[in-house]
């Protein structure tokens, strides 16, 4: 893990509580990809998290993942973050199934909102 993750507390560079999430979703977007259709992704809805214990910089952080249910389009995940020594973090995530273009196309919709907010275009 590299200072871009941390945070400082008393002089010492620590994964972030963000940076945790972070690493859970990805790992969660990581196992998920293979299950979905070629026109779909995921988008996350939801997460509760419990940040469990300090990681210092230099630390290798894993993150654990399993699947453990889904109802229509939402997918909820367990997932668990390991340093070198322990448990530092739990989370509960959930993700929704969405079409690419679908979402896509809500999206330039309001970058194109947003930029007519001030006169200029989004960047």
């Amino acid at each position: 893990m590299d200072r871009t993750l941390c945070t400082e507390r008393a002089g010492v560079h620590l994964l972030s509580t963000p940076s945790l999430v972070l690493l859970m979703e990805r790992t969660a977007v990581r196992l998920l990809e293979p299950l979905l259709g070629p026109n779909e992704t995921t988008v996350g809805t939801e997460i509760r998290v419990s940040h469990r214990a300090p990681t210092p910089e230099g630390s290798t952080v894993r993150v654990r993942a399993t699947i453990t249910g889904r109802e229509g389009r939402f997918i909820a995940l367990h997932l668990e973050a390991f340093d070198e020594l322990e448990q530092v973090g739990i989370a509960e995530h959930q993700r929704a199934v969405v079409d690419v273009a679908r979402y896509t196309a809500r999206l330039q919709s309001k970058l194109e909102k947003l930029g007519d907010v001030d006169g200029s275009s989004p960047q």
